[in-house]
């Protein structure tokens, strides 16, 4: 695991790294983290299974990628996210469920997103 002796880490920055894909056996986070910055890479998909251990996670910047595909369940198991960018991708719309997880106090950066049924 590329993570393994940082288990206490709580932010992380990977900004700017041409990241292609984040997948929870492809690129494995520490499950303490509680911000997590991949903005401006390559991204160009959020998988249902990415963020499965990150529980603890407050703030996740996804803006300024490729992303035009957000999975139902993507977001499921963020319960404590506080701040969700998806700003400047190339996103249509994001299925309601992907969202359902999130508090209604959530923040989300994304102005020309629309929520599809």
């Amino acid at each position: 695991m590329m993570f393994r002796s940082l288990a206490n880490l709580e932010i992380l920055c990977l900004r700017n790294n041409f990241i292609e894909e984040i997948a929870s056996t492809a690129l494995p986070l520490p499950s303490n983290l509680t911000e997590l910055d991949l903005k401006y890479n390559d991204l160009y998909e959020i998988d249902d299974d990415i963020f499965r251990q990150q529980s603890r996670l407050k703030t996740l910047l996804l803006g300024n990628n490729y992303i035009s595909y957000i999975a139902e369940m993507a977001f499921t198991d963020i319960t404590y996210l506080e701040e969700l960018d998806v700003s400047s991708n190339e996103l249509e719309s994001i299925p309601p469920e992907a969202l359902g997880g999130l508090r209604t106090s959530t923040y989300w950066t994304s102005p020309t997103i629309k929520l599809t049924s």
